[in-house]
C-alpha cells in the first residue's frame, strides 16, 4: 500500500478525469508501454474517471495509479477534472510558485558552480522538453532573484480563471515537478550523482527549515514526496 500513497500523491482520486496531451499517440508510439499499460492509455478518453476505468475492468487500484503515474510522467496525459475541496476554496498560486522557484534556483547556484553561464542553455534545453501546459505554463522563466515576484505573478494569473482550485495545484506543481526533473537528470549526466544527491538533500532542507513554506502543508507534503522519490531513484 505504500507505493499506492506514492502515486497518490500525483492523482487527485478515483473522481480525477484525465484526456490524451496533444501529441500522444505519436510519443506513445516510441515509448515502450507493456499490454495493461496500453489498455489503460486507450480507455483515457477525458470523459471517464479513474474509478470508473478502475470498476469497468475489476483492475487493482495500485496498478491504475502507477499507470496513470507513469503515463503523467511522459506528458501522454492532462488533467481535465477532479473533486474539489468546495466552491469557495482559494488558493494563492503565487505561494505554491515561490517554493517551486527557491527550490530552482538551489539547483541553479550548484550547476553555475560548475558551468558558470551554460546554464542558461541547459535551462533552455529543459523548458523546451516540457510539452503542452507544462510548456505554455513556464515559457520564458526567469529564475534571477530580482524577478521572482514578477514571475510568481504572471505564472498565478494563468491559473486565476481555473474552475477548480484542485486542478490549478496538481497542473502547477506537476509542471514544475516536470522541469526539476529534467535538471535533475541533466545534472546527474552532466556532473555526477554526488552533486545531485547534495542538491536534493539542501532542497528538503530548506523545506523543513523555512517557515513561510508551512503555510501550504499539502503542497509541502507533495513537494517532499517528490523530492524523496527522487532522491531514492538517483541513490539506488
Amino acid at each position: 500500500m505504500e507505493d499506492l500513497k506514492t502515486f497518490a500523491r500525483h492523482i487527485p482520486g478515483d473522481d480525477a478525469v484525465f484526456t490524451l496531451s496533444e501529441g500522444a499517440n505519436e510519443v506513445q508510439a516510441i515509448i515502450p508501454l507493456n499490454p495493461f499499460e496500453l489498455t489503460i492509455f486507450s480507455m483515457i478518453d477525458g470523459q471517464k474517471t479513474i474509478g470508473k476505468i478502475i470498476k469497468s475492468k475489476g483492475l487493482a487500484r495500485e496498478d491504475v495509479y502507477k499507470t496513470f503515474y507513469l503515463l503523467l510522467c511522459f506528458d501522454l496525459i492532462t488533467l481535465v477534472s477532479a473533486q474539489d475541496g468546495g466552491a469557495g476554496s482559494e488558493v494563492d498560486y503565487t505561494q505554491i510558485v515561490n517554493i517551486y522557484l527557491d527550490l530552482l534556483r538551489i539547483l541553479e547556484t550548484n550547476f553555475r558552480k560548475e558551468v558558470g553561464k551554460r546554464f542558461e542553455s541547459i535551462l533552455d534545453k529543459c523548458l523546451n522538453e516540457l510539452t503542452g501546459q507544462s510548456k505554455e505554463l513556464l515559457r520564458s522563466l526567469d529564475l534571477s532573484k530580482d524577478y521572482q515576484a514578477g514571475i510568481a505573478t504572471q505564472i498565478s494569473k494563468r491559473f486565476a480563471e481555473k474552475e477548480k482550485a484542485v486542478e490549478g495545484r496538481l497542473v502547477l506543481s506537476s509542471s514544475f515537478n516536470k522541469l526539476l526533473f529534467l535538471l535533475i537528470m541533466r545534472m546527474q549526466k552532466l556532473l555526477g550523482k554526488a552533486l545531485v544527491e547534495r542538491s536534493l538533500k539542501q532542497m528538503m532542507n530548506i523545506l523543513q527549515d523555512v517557515e513561510r513554506y508551512r503555510r501550504e502543508p499539502e503542497i509541502m507534503d507533495y513537494v517532499r514526496g517528490n523530492l524523496r522519490d527522487y532522491f531514492q531513484q538517483i541513490s539506488g
